[in-house]
């Protein structure tokens, strides 16, 4: 079962590579950590248009800032896996490839916020996010509507159509 207060023990120094580190969870977070987390975010802009927008209105309207809530999940100093609330009460998750982060965000998330009514994000780190926080809540989720990321490929001109602008 996993449990907020679970952390990892090291029995080696090989282990500190490979150590997740629960770092930050907060309402109304410093300019640098909402900078940081959209750095990481526009890695992957298609795939993190939501939190890349929010993080961005935050950057440029402190009082929306301060509706914020970020989760992150670290190894060796880098972000792993974010969480983002604004107002609105669906939570935005994402991850690298290491999933196991999600699991450390969800026992964040279960402290700071046990009523979450929804998560949003990949399909892999949303279900991910799910079944952990069945394991901790013992709350059952409902899928809701999947969603679908498009890529433009080609651009095709229309025919020119007569006449002359104004």
């Amino acid at each position: 079962m996993l449990r907020a207060d679970d952390m990892t023990e090291v029995k080696s120094l090989a282990d500190l590579s490979t150590m997740l580190e629960i770092v930050d969870h907060m309402r109304s977070p410093d300019e640098a950590l909402v900078r940081e987390c959209l750095d990481w975010a526009c890695r992957d802009q298609a795939t993190h248009n939501l939190m890349v927008s929010l993080l961005d209105r935050a950057l440029s309207e402190p009082a929306f800032r301060s509706s914020l809530y970020i989760a992150t999940v670290r190894r060796q100093g880098e972000v792993e896996a974010l969480a983002l609330r604004s107002d609105y009460p669906k939570l935005s998750v994402s991850a690298t490839a290491d999933l196991d982060a999600i699991e450390k965000l969800v026992a964040l998330v279960a402290l700071d916020m046990p009523d979450l009514p929804c998560v949003l994000g990949p399909q892999v780190e949303a279900s991910r996010f799910a079944d952990a926080w069945r394991s901790l809540t013992k709350l059952v989720g409902v899928p809701g509507i999947a969603q679908r990321i498009y890529r433009l490929s080609q651009v095709i001109s229309s025919a020119p159509v007569p006449g002359l602008l104004r």
